[in-house]
């Protein structure tokens, strides 16, 4: 999961420096970790299927 922070520090600094900025920069990572985190995992397991 070190790949994902890596990934969204860069676009969380993207957001205004404002207390609204921040908000909505904690609410991306949110988002896109609930996105990204079922992909990732079913992606996982899918490789790890025999063929």
């Amino acid at each position: 999961m070190f790949i994902l922070r890596d990934i969204l520090t860069p676009l969380q600094q993207d957001f205004a420096d404002t207390v609204e900025g921040k908000k909505q920069s904690i609410w991306f990572a949110y988002t896109f970790l609930a996105v990204m985190v079922p992909l990732t995992s079913s992606m996982t397991v899918s490789a790890l299927k025999p063929i």
